[in-house]
Order: structure tokens, then C-alpha cells, then sequence
């Protein structure tokens, strides 16, 4: 039990929701934003001057234009947001903070900061986060050049973009960079799970989120405050066209919109010597964090088992029971993160219950990574109202990546802030098995989900998971040239089918068809033994070393970068007459004495893809052979004789500069 008096509580909330001006150039920025949603914040605390000049802590959540190239900010970077915040509220902060992407972020903030504060550490913080998407839409549509930049300095702790388990390779080459994609295909893997057809799933996805819609109509601070029925929320119509299987444009978060939110937590002895109002406190009970796989890697794409085990942890480490749980507020960038968090909570998503309090991402508007923030004040806003009870935040980054849940309460816990063990839950989490991946599949497979990339209503690029006959699981495309794949895919459903992949370029293609996924993209094969006179062992040492390739393959010519450690690094080499040539550590096993890498770079050689393995032989003291099979596409007009020649006369080189460097080592 900790000192009552480091019990972390919040004092002060706010948030605001701007429509996009008909003069755009009046419309607020999102600093201008964050300013007006901080001191809200900061006077609901009934002490604003007290507060700005007790600030120890800003944290700003990491904008979209600074999450990701998808939505860049062209009206001018601000080089410091919490700094830029501090200096327009009048604060001087000690610390700084910018924070990792992820619908997480803000909730896995006051979990943090109230670990911190359960601690001993006194602070006062103010966390706050806006955007104005809106407002640059509609600018960027109108050909209106605004000024937002802003060249605030001082001490910031940038943490960076963390999107680590969002998504991996796999995802990026096959062009899988989309949210309603990504969530489509769990979405459809969770329909096929429950045995649903499509028509029936529609209709569970359009009730769940009709009752969201209604609560959006009511809430003030809404962007799209509009009641749907079931059928205007599933049914294509002009306004509501396919997004992607299987969403149409209701049923997915909107990123368009104009809010901030911001919370003000500290401990209840700061509270008390400021003299924060008893009506104004709200207090955190406990908070998890956990992070999954990335998605190709995950056994069950049906339901997220780190979200499981995050909700579980709070509610045993609250003690809390989810009937005792008055007011729940749960992340619905899209039905299922509802789903899975109500699986989690063992309640019936479909069942009355309120599952929240803004509206949804879709309706209340998906404030970029800032959403989760404004469920902490409506949930912090309604327990001051009731002066009882318990309120659950759960919020969810990234493709069900990256979950942070937590417990508040109108009065203070018995027990105090319970920490939950991230360790141990992340542990626990990774403990549990993952899928073998295929990166180069060939072949027949089966298909586990799909989505369908939609343009005006028209299946226009299909995607799907699926299986090897092996059971390795990997990521596929259909073809830009094929029509015919995304309509088959939309007319009937895909799930459990047979289909054809081969490795094409940065990603793997798919077709119902053998004889079309040969004629896309033929599969060329050069397998080439090269005898050397020297160790095995001692080569294969030289060889494993991956980072340090040009030392023996070039004499030391030409420079090389290296990202990451390990399988799954990436070499970036400057070659003399070859150019850059960029290359993925895909195997590397010391048992058998194999290496497997691929090429990342758009070309080489004559060659849109290429892959290869090389394993040492040994032949007898002294002696070894290096094994080659390299797997290759060749560019349009490229004969693949000619590429297979370079590739022989390449492996040949290689393989007597490896034999020369070490016996130059010896």
C-alpha cells in the first residue's frame, strides 16, 4: 500500500472540438489547438495560474504529420511542440517530452507518470495532444498556403516514431501500409472464426456501432455528431462506399478532424498544496501495457492475446470486476477492437451496455494518436459527476499492436496506485508460441483472410494471409494487372480457397490460377557449387559476418551502411560500377552453416528481385565449397540468360575473394 498522499490523481481536463472555418486561413493549427486544450485543462483545476507555474512535465502526443509520411504537415514543422505549448501557456517546465505513435500513447501516459508519482515523484505534468486534419484537407483542397511552423528550442525528449510490432517488412513490400486494410483482414479471419457469413457480419459490425453513433449525436465536443441506423451504417450507397473488405466508410475511424484534449495529473499532497478543490480529483487505480507481434507473426488473427492479457491485468490488479465497472470506454477504430476488448471483459458486445462515452473513432472522430486522450476526460469528467464508482479506458495502437488499459476512480483506492509488472506481462506474452514466416512464398497455399482495396466503389487490389502447404504463414497481392483476382474476391468469399503465390519484386503475388501466377512473374532458379581451398569453419566464420561483406567480396571497395543487428539487418553498400545495393539478412544458422539474404533495393543487376542462399561444405581438411541458389526476376526486356551469367560470374568472384581473405587471415 503506498502513502495516500503519493496517490497520483488528476485535477484538471479538457478538450475541444473546432469545425473547419470557410475561411480556412482563420482556423486554428495544432499547436493552436494543444494551446487552448492545455489551459482548459489547467483552469478546470479551479487554480489555473498555480498549476501553469507548477508545471514540471509537458508531453505532447506525436502528431500524424510527425507519426508517418502518409499525412505530412505542409504548412511548416514545429520543431518543438512541448516546448512550443509551455512557452504559449506561460509554463517553464523541467522536462520535455514527445512521445512514440500510437492510439496507446495517452493512456499509457498517465501510467507512467502515475508509477512515477506512486513513487515519490512529485510532479505536476500536463499531457496534451491535437490535430487539425481537417483543417489541412481542406486547405491542401483549396490551394491555401498557411503558416504553422514554428522554431521553439530548448531540451526535448523525442522518443521517436516506436513502430516496433506495427509493421514489419513483410507489410511494406506487399504495399500493406493502410489502417482499414490491415484491420480488414482481422476482421475478416475474426467473421470466419465465428462462422459468420458476410451479410451477417455486416449486420453485427452495423448494430455494434449504431449505439456508438447515438452517443456521437449527444457529445458536444464530437466532429461528426450524427445518429445512423443499422443499414445506413452497413449499406453501400453513394455516401457510403466499400472502403475495403470488410468496412464501408461509416464503419471505420476518421481521421479528418479538428480536436485536442489534455489532463492534468500530480499527487494528492501536490493537489492538496495547491489547493485543488476534493471535487475536482479523479483517481488512477492502475494501468497495463503490452505490446503483440506483428501481425503476420500472430497464431490467432480472429483476437489480440496481448490485449487479453492487458485487460486482465487491470482487472486483477484493480480488483475491480467488469460488472462493478460503471463506465467503460473502449478504442473502436473498428469493430473489432471493440469486439476483442469486450472478449476480454467477458461481456456481450451486443448486450445494452454502454461501451462509450465519446462516440467511437468513426463518429466522435479519430483525433490521430490523441483519441484515447479524450476518453480519459469523459471518463475523469462523468466520475466527477457521479462522485462513485470505477472507469475503464482501454486504448489500442497501431493494428492491434500496441494496448494500454486503466482503471480510475471517483474516490480514492483503498490500496492506493497498484503498478501491474509490464515485464512480466510482456513476458508472459512473448512466452506464448508465433507462426513460422515465409518470406519468399511459392507455390499453392491456402487463404486464412483477405481484404480488397476499394476505388470509387470498384475491387480494384485484393490481400490476403495465407498459408504454404509447409504451414508457414505469409502476406500476398494480387497483381496490378489483374483485374479479375479482386473481383472474384468480392463476389465470393475467399477464405479457405486455394491459390497460387510466387515472390515478385519487394512483396508476393497471388492468383486463383496456377498457369496466371507462373505467366506473372516466371520463377528463375541458378544453383552453382564453388570448390575453395580453404577451411571450412574459418569460411564460414568470414561469411556469417554479414555487415562486413565488402572486406572479402570487394577488397574492401565501396562503403557500406549497416541497420539493425542480426537476422532481419539490412546492409546498404555503395559498390564501384555495381551502385547502391541494399540487402536483408533473411536465415542465419550456424548448425548447417547457412546464410539467406535478399535484395531490398527497387533493382540490381537486371533484376526486380532476388534472393539467395549460400552454405559452406566442407570437403576434407582444408578445403570447403560455398553452395549457391540464387532465386531471381528479371527487369522487363531483361533475357533471364543474361542475368543468370552476371549471377554465376558474381557467385564465382565472391567465392575466391572469401577463399583468398582467409587464407590471408590464417
Amino acid at each position: 500500500m503506498i502513502d495516500k498522499h503519493r496517490q497520483p490523481v488528476i485535477i484538471g481536463i479538457g478538450e475541444l472540438c473546432e469545425r473547419v472555418p470557410k475561411n480556412v486561413t482563420t482556423a486554428s493549427s495544432p499547436l493552436d489547438l494543444m494551446e487552448q486544450a492545455s489551459l482548459a485543462a489547467c483552469r478546470d483545476s479551479g487554480i489555473p495560474d498555480k498549476v501553469i507555474e507548477a508545471l514540471d512535465v509537458l508531453a505532447v502526443v506525436r502528431t500524424f504529420a510527425d507519426s508517418t509520411p502518409m499525412y505530412p504537415n505542409p504548412f511548416g514543422r514545429v520543431n518543438n511542440y512541448p516546448r512550443a505549448v509551455a512557452r504559449r501557456i506561460g509554463a517553464q517546465p523541467r522536462a520535455a517530452i514527445y512521445t512514440h505513435a500510437g492510439g496507446n500513447t495517452p493512456q499509457a501516459l498517465v501510467t507512467e507518470f502515475s508509477e512515477r508519482i506512486a513513487a515519490g515523484d512529485n510532479s505536476l505534468v500536463l499531457l496534451v495532444g491535437g490535430e487539425a486534419i481537417g483543417t489541412t484537407k481542406s486547405a491542401v483542397k483549396a490551394d491555401v498556403k498557411l503558416q504553422w511552423g514554428d522554431d521553439t528550442g530548448g531540451q526535448i525528449e523525442d522518443r521517436g516514431l516506436g513502430l516496433d510490432s506495427i509493421i514489419d517488412r513483410q507489410q511494406i513490400d506487399n504495399g500493406l501500409a493502410t489502417a482499414p486494410l490491415m484491420y480488414g483482414l482481422l476482421e475478416n479471419a475474426r467473421r470466419s472464426a465465428q462462422g459468420n457469413s458476410r451479410e451477417e457480419y455486416a449486420d453485427e459490425m452495423g448494430k455494434l456501432f449504431q449505439a456508438f453513433t447515438e452517443v456521437a449525436a449527444q457529445h458536444p465536443v464530437a466532429a461528426f455528431p450524427k445518429a445512423y441506423s443499422v443499414a445506413e451504417l452497413i449499406e453501400v450507397s453513394d455516401t457510403n462506399p466499400p472502403i475495403s473488405a470488410p468496412y464501408t466508410r461509416h464503419l471505420v475511424a476518421k481521421d479528418g478532424v479538428n480536436q485536442a484534449a489534455a489532463v492534468v495529473l500530480t499527487s494528492v499532497a501536490r493537489a492538496l498544496e495547491l489547493g485543488v478543490p476534493r471535487g475536482k480529483m479523479v483517481f488512477p487505480v492502475t494501468g497495463s501495457n503490452v505490446h503483440d507481434r506483428y501481425l503476420v507473426q500472430r497464431p490467432n488473427l480472429a483476437s489480440s492475446e496481448a490485449m487479453m492479457i492487458a485487460y486482465r491485468a487491470v482487472l486483477e490488479s484493480s480488483g475491480v470486476a467488469p460488472e462493478e465497472i460503471s463506465l467503460l470506454e473502449l478504442y473502436s477504430c473498428f469493430p473489432i477492437a471493440v469486439f476483442n476488448a469486450c472478449e476480454a471483459l467477458g461481456i456481450d458486445p451486443l448486450g445494452g451496455r454502454a461501451l462509450t462515452l465519446t462516440g467511437g473513432l468513426p463518429f466522435f472522430g479519430g483525433a490521430g494518436n490523441n483519441y484515447s486522450m479524450h476518453s480519459i476526460v469523459n471518463v475523469a469528467s462523468q466520475l466527477r459527476e457521479r462522485r462513485t464508482g470505477y472507469g475503464l479506458v482501454g486504448a489500442n495502437g497501431g493494428v492491434l499492436s500496441k494496448h494500454a488499459v486503466g482503471m480510475y476512480s471517483a474516490e480514492p483506492p483503498e490500496n492506493g496506485w497498484s503498478s501491474c509488472d509490464h515485464k512480466s506481462l510482456q513476458a508472459l506474452f512473448n512466452s506464448e508460441p508465433y507462426l513460422e514466416v515465409d518470406q519468399h512464398a511459392w507455390g499453392p497455399a491456402v487463404i486464412e483472410t483477405y481484404s480488397i482495396d476499394y476505388k470509387r466503389g470498384i475491387p480494384k487490389k485484393a490481400y490476403i494471409v495465407a498459408r504454404t502447404i509447409e504451414g508457414k504463414r505469409f502476406i500476398a497481392h494480387s497483381d496490378p494487372g489483374d483485374a479479375e483476382t479482386p473481383q472474384r474476391m468480392h463476389a465470393d468469399d475467399p477464405i479457405g480457397k486455394t491459390v497460387y503465390v510466387t515472390s515478385a519484386g519487394l512483396g508476393t503475388r497471388f492468383s486463383y490460377s496456377h498457369s496466371s501466377a507462373a505467366s506473372l512473374v516466371p520463377k528463375r532458379v541458378l544453383e552453382q557449387e564453388n570448390s575453395l581451398a580453404c577451411d571450412g569453419d574459418a569460411a564460414w566464420q568470414v561469411l556469417a559476418d554479414f555487415g562486413n561483406f565488402l572486406a572479402w567480396a570487394t577488397g574492401g571497395a565501396g562503403t557500406a551502411r549497416l541497420e539493425g543487428d542480426g537476422v532481419g539487418m539490412t546492409r546498404h553498400l555503395d559498390i564501384p560500377e555495381l551502385g547502391l545495393v541494399s540487402e536483408r539478412l533473411d536465415r542465419l544458422d550456424h548448425a548447417s552453416r547457412t546464410l539467406a539474404y535478399s535484395m531490398v533495393s527497387e533493382t540490381m543487376a537486371g533484376m526486380a528481385r532476388y534472393s539467395a542462399t549460400v552454405q559452406v561444405i566442407t570437403e576434407g581438411a582444408g578445403r570447403c565449397a560455398l553452395r549457391w541458389r540464387g532465386d531471381f526476376e528479371p527487369l522487363p526486356g531483361i533475357e533471364s540468360e543474361e542475368v543468370e551469367n552476371s549471377l554465376a560470374g558474381s557467385y564465382t568472384l565472391m567465392s575466391h575473394g572469401l577463399e583468398a581473405f582467409v587464407n590471408a587471415q590464417a
